[in-house]
């Protein structure tokens, strides 16, 4: 049962992309991998429609073209399918209109997005399409010293993960629920201080199925702060991610 769960869990994560510019198709490859899913990444409709036709992913994001091919069309394929029929389709279109992009809601695609894709709005639209509970923000693996109040003086605390809206902070001397906390981390040689409440903690006992800590949402910031968490979380997603000329 375990397994069966477990594979079930791989195939909603695993993500085809289908897009024929090989930039585009690596940046988004790349961001989603870092995103946390399991990507294959493929460049024709015929490639597209052999792997719905032999793997069943949780989610296809396709170039408008390819999808719609006449010779190969991924999207018939997927029609004719019992399982696929339900895969959820992301558009990608070199040029895209708002009639067109209103018709392609319509006609039941979980999404429609425009080139050269932007790393929020591809995640944004990943999250709605398959995530039971989508994130706005997106988050990213971090190692950054942070000072909670009222922490023991010596106490060496971490925020491992971080969002435009908050941070998961590696400590043993956590907090319950509801409490509210002045926080502060230094990203960029600058100190940003936030007021945060804490939405979960992990202690001792959850150890080692859960890292010890607690996950807080900023309920205080200033505009400044929140801009420059927001660059630094751009930056560190798309880090090593060629650039166009």
């Amino acid at each position: 049962m375990a397994n069966d769960r477990k594979t079930k869990e791989k195939q909603t994560r695993t993500i085809l992309v289908a897009i024929g510019d090989a930039y585009e198709r690596n940046y988004a490859s790349m961001l989603l991998q870092r995103f946390g899913y399991h990507v294959y990444a493929i460049h024709t409709a015929k490639e597209a429609t052999r792997f719905v036709s032999e793997a069943l992913p949780g989610l296809v994001i396709a170039e408008a073209g390819l999808a719609r091919s006449a010779r190969f069309g991924l999207l018939g394929t997927m029609k004719q399918g019992p399982g696929a029929a339900a895969v959820p389709v992301i558009l990608v279109s070199m040029s895209l209109d708002p009639g067109a992009a209103q018709q392609y809601h319509e006609a039941g695609y979980a999404d429609v997005l425009s080139v050269p894709l932007n790393a929020e709005t591809l995640y944004r639209a990943v999250q709605k399409a398959i995530e039971p509970y989508p994130r706005q923000n997106i988050r990213v693996a971090v190692y950054l010293k942070a000072d909670l109040g009222g922490s023991p003086a010596g106490l060496a605390q971490y925020a491992t993960v971080l969002s435009e809206n908050g941070m998961f902070v590696r400590t043993t001397v956590t907090k319950p629920a509801n409490t509210r906390l002045p926080v502060s981390l230094v990203i960029r040689d600058r100190t940003i201080k936030a007021e945060a409440v804490v939405l979960y903690s992990y202690g001792f006992d959850d150890y080692p199925l859960k890292e010890m800590g607690m996950g807080m949402s900023f309920v205080k910031i200033n505009s400044e702060d929140r801009a420059l968490i927001r660059s630094f979380i751009k930056d560190e997603i798309e880090k090593g991610i060629g650039k166009r000329w």
